[in-house]
């Protein structure tokens, strides 16, 4: 089953089109065997007694000549077009099939009987007749059921199928040989019956491969609205074209881009007015934590209120991860991740870059430096050390960012991708962040046609990057702001 799936098309269009073509085609052949099979009047009978007039008269015109002048004899005389006559020095007289040799002798009487006259006898000639079994065994050529005009009179004729061979010995020697094969057999009809084959399945095939094109069209354009919302929140409202159907389901992904938007954009601007309300009493409480007079009491508010003003700022600026308005530019991934790995360094922190020197990308350098940076600054926060992996594989660039921890529960591995999901429940910052970095770092690689999945590999947690080969060919020149 999966070998006959290899050799179809993958792709709808030419899916559509080689599947009518195959049917057309399946057809016509079916039609074709199915009249070859019920239509024996499609096999040339030729009448006994006229055959063999022709027969004797053509032979009488070049035998009795002189050798030297038969050729040119020959050039003159005709029995039917699809009958050749050729001269032979030796002819082999073949068996004749039971069915046939009452035919064939009676064929061979007649003609011997036309060339006989006063001064070559009868017995002078020698006639060798083979009538062929048409091809298709279930055909039978008529027998004397016919009547064929004959002079003034009338007289009962025996059908002789277009499938023979004749063979007339002159009396001093040579052969003369009638031969016709059925048309059917021939290999000119086969060749135009291959023909029409192959013009009717271009013809067919190119009518349906523009039919199947016009049904593609808006799907594909559906395809890639889809992967614009899907990577940049930007929706692009689809050509109400085509079929109704077609124009249907258009209209329906145009009225859900556009809701989907406008709740993206709801959600924004909820979160930027209840970041807003919430700063200006974030203010307050600080100035009355500084008249706080206990100095422990005083610290512990204070960071208290950090931690608040953090978890807002955090939030805000995930929410408004729909809303960038950075230009993707080309930029060098390798010496980004290298940038990185230098700035834990230069604080103390174990931070190594293997891979190679350059990695053209393209890109929004900001959005990546901040993914890259949170999934190195967790390595070192979770697991002591950051050893950062760049491998270019085919179709993909591979970023591993592997530590040296705990690792995480399998269960878990997915979880912690949720905005403010923490695998412990302190909200304490010396044991954890807000739990948005992570989600962060996902949703810049998914704008850029990535992704981030987390494995344990028994020494530790490894956090796996990946993006297009192309850089986040996704992404165009400069993505507009969400409004």
């Amino acid at each position: 089953m999966m070998g006959w799936r290899k050799l179809l098309p993958l792709r709808l269009a030419p899916g559509i089109a080689l599947t009518i073509v195959l049917a057309l085609l399946a057809v016509q052949v079916a039609t074709a065997l199915l009249l070859y099979a019920l239509s024996p009047s499609e096999i040339q009978v030729f009448g006994g007694r006229w055959l063999a007039e022709r027969v004797a008269e053509s032979a009488r015109e070049v035998l009795l000549k002189p050798a030297s002048q038969r050729a040119q004899a020959l050039a003159s005389v005709s029995v039917d077009q699809s009958v050749t006559i050729e001269l032979r020095d030796e002819f082999q007289t073949a068996e004749v099939e039971a069915p046939e040799r009452g035919r064939s002798a009676w064929l061979a009487g007649l003609i011997r009987r036309g060339l006989a006259d006063a001064a070559v006898p009868e017995a002078s000639w020698k006639v060798d007749v083979t009538i062929h079994p048409p091809h298709r065994p279930w055909f039978a050529a008529p027998r004397p059921q016919f009547v064929s005009p004959a002079g003034a009179g009338r007289r009962w004729d025996v059908g002789i199928p277009a499938r023979f061979t004749i063979a007339v010995r002159a009396p001093d020697g040579g052969w003369l040989v009638f031969a016709a094969a059925e048309p059917w057999a021939t290999v000119r009809h086969i060749i135009f019956i291959a023909g029409w084959l192959a013009l009717t399945a271009l013809v067919i095939g190119g009518l349906s491969w523009l039919a199947a094109r016009r049904v593609m069209r808006p799907l594909e354009a559906m395809a890639g609205a889809a992967d614009r919302m899907a990577t940049m929140r930007d929706p692009a409202n689809l050509p109400e074209q085509g079929p109704p159907e077609l124009q249907a389901i258009a209209r329906r992904i145009n009225d859900m881009q556009a809701n989907l938007k406008r709740f993206v954009d709801d959600r924004t601007q909820m979160i930027a007015a209840i970041s807003h309300d919430l700063r200006t009493p974030l203010t307050r409480l600080r100035l009355r934590a500084e008249f706080v007079e206990e100095q422990a009491e005083r610290q512990k508010l204070l960071e208290d209120i950090a931690q608040m003003e953090a978890i807002v700022s955090q939030t805000v600026e995930f929410a408004r991860q729909d809303a960038i308005t950075e230009t993707a530019v080309r930029l060098d991934l390798a010496s980004l991740l290298v940038s990185l790995c230098d700035d834990q360094a230069d604080v103390g922190h174990a931070a190594y870059y293997t891979g190679p020197d350059h990695c053209p990308i393209r890109g929004q350098p900001v959005a990546l430096q901040r993914a890259f940076a949170n999934l190195i600054e967790n390595a070192i926060a979770y697991g002591n050390e950051a050893h950062v992996t760049l491998e270019e594989r085919p179709g993909a660039i591979v970023v591993a960012i592997a530590d040296r921890g705990p690792g995480i529960p399998e269960a878990q591995l997915e979880a912690v991708f949720r905005p403010f999901y923490r695998l412990e429940g302190s909200r304490n910052r010396a044991t954890g962040g807000t739990g948005l970095g992570l989600s962060i770092a996902r949703s810049i690689l998914r704008a850029h046609g990535g992704d981030i999945v987390l494995s344990n590999s028994g020494h530790g947690l490894i956090a796996t990057a990946t993006l297009p080969h192309a850089g986040g060919a996704l992404l165009p020149e400069a993505t507009k702001p969400a409004s």
